[in-house]
């Protein structure tokens, strides 16, 4: 069986200005949470209760302006601990993040990324350099952060997937765990299509 899908050439021009109107909206979204982040002195405290909720609001915002419906299935344990889940998309980050106050835990180098970088600095984001022979280190400082009540979430597998099968995780940062006395919370996303479909998400 054979099927054919047309686009007549209008809709291919509406769906291209619509892809740009979002990622213009997107990047406003960007330079306000910085602005946000500059008027609540986010760098130099991003644990404040103020900061904490206006970085969940920023991400419920995100979400809305990308047409992003999120349903939980199951209980979420909202005692602070360590969080784990898969990676599929960038978007796992206000995902996640719009439904829970949580600290990740991300490459060194994204520290360094233009815009992005300084937004999740803002946001209490922990990091780390891949093969510096730091997780011990950064394991013991996520415990600490647990033990002050906070949930800190880490992508074991330490790269994006497509969800579907598991990889080799990176175990020493379960170390966190054992020193804060707490229980791993897993976690799993998985975004489907209109149909119901999984996919591989992306800005579409």
């Amino acid at each position: 069986m054979q099927t054919l899908v047309a686009q007549p050439p209008a809709e291919r021009i509406l769906a291209g200005a619509r892809r740009y109107w979002r990622a213009l909206r997107v990047f406003i979204h960007i330079l306000y949470g910085l602005v946000l982040a500059v008027l609540l002195r986010a760098n130099s405290n991003p644990f404040s209760p103020q900061v904490r909720v206006a970085a969940t609001r920023w991400q419920q915002s995100l979400l809305r302006m990308l047409a992003v419906d999120v349903e939980r299935v199951g209980r979420i344990d909202r005692q602070a601990g360590l969080v784990v889940s898969n990676h599929v998309s960038w978007l796992d980050i206000p995902v996640i993040g719009a439904d829970r106050d949580v600290h990740f835990l991300s490459k060194a180098e994204v520290r360094d990324w233009p815009l992005i970088g300084g937004l999740a600095q803002a946001a209490g984001t922990l990091f780390i350099r891949r093969g510096s022979g730091d997780s011990r280190r950064k394991a013991s400082e996520i415990a600490g952060h647990i033990r002050d009540g906070r949930h800190v979430l880490v992508f074991p597998e330490g790269t994006t997937t497509d969800g579907r099968q598991l990889r080799r995780f990176y175990t020493p940062l379960f170390q966190a765990a054992v020193e804060a006395g707490v229980s791993v919370q897993p976690q799993v996303i998985q975004y489907l299509d209109k149909l119901g479909f999984s996919r591989k998400n992306c800005f579409a």
